[in-house]
């Protein structure tokens, strides 16, 4: 935590995101801006990576998903090894995110958003992108481009969870509505 303690404000969300990421939109890309509104980066998520595309395209990390245990690994982030978990402490859905400093935890906030702290300190804020909606996500720490990158990594995280739950769903009722007409078929 005392590496962190830098980067937090004294007050959270008492002014302007340090950084706007907007998307993905409907071709995958992110978007950020500081808040001056200029865009200072972008990045693409695919099924399997995100992608920084200033100045030239380069992985950021790879995503691995295990439905059995409910984690999301983040490989090759700056040589390391991230692992995002699926909790439900307080019976509320959310997201532990391991870090070298601790577990940072994505939970529901108000209106609809996410928000990730780190303790007591929030260091984002995010929409999950919806059906006529690309995401958004405030991040409110002035940090090095590693601890950017993973607040970065982690949302992208939670939106693919999102997206290839919605996949995983759609295949399991396929195979069940499959079976059952196979056996209502036999039968």
């Amino acid at each position: 935590m005392g590496f962190l303690n830098c980067l937090h404000r004294n007050k959270p969300n008492s002014g302007p995101a340090h950084l706007t990421f907007h998307g993905p939109d409907s071709k995958d890309r992110i978007t950020a801006t500081n808040t001056s509104n200029t865009e200072v980066a972008r990045f693409t998520i695919t099924k399997t990576s995100l992608f920084r595309l200033n100045p030239s395209p380069q992985p950021l990390c790879t995503y691995k998903r295990s439905w059995l245990s409910g984690t999301t690994t983040l490989h090759n982030f700056h040589g390391r090894k991230v692992s995002i978990k699926q909790s439900w402490e307080g019976m509320q859905y959310g997201k532990d995110v391991k870090t070298p400093w601790g577990t940072w935890k994505w939970r529901p906030g108000n209106g609809g958003c996410e928000v990730l702290r780190d303790g007591k300190t929030v260091l984002a804020r995010g929409k999950l992108p919806g059906r006529r909606r690309p995401g958004c996500l405030e991040v409110f720490v002035n940090g090095d481009a590693y601890v950017v990158d993973l607040i970065l990594a982690s949302w992208a995280g939670m939106v693919k969870d999102r997206g290839d739950g919605v996949g995983a769903a759609a295949e399991v009722i396929g195979a069940v509505g499959g079976a059952v007409g196979a056996v209502a078929a036999g039968a």
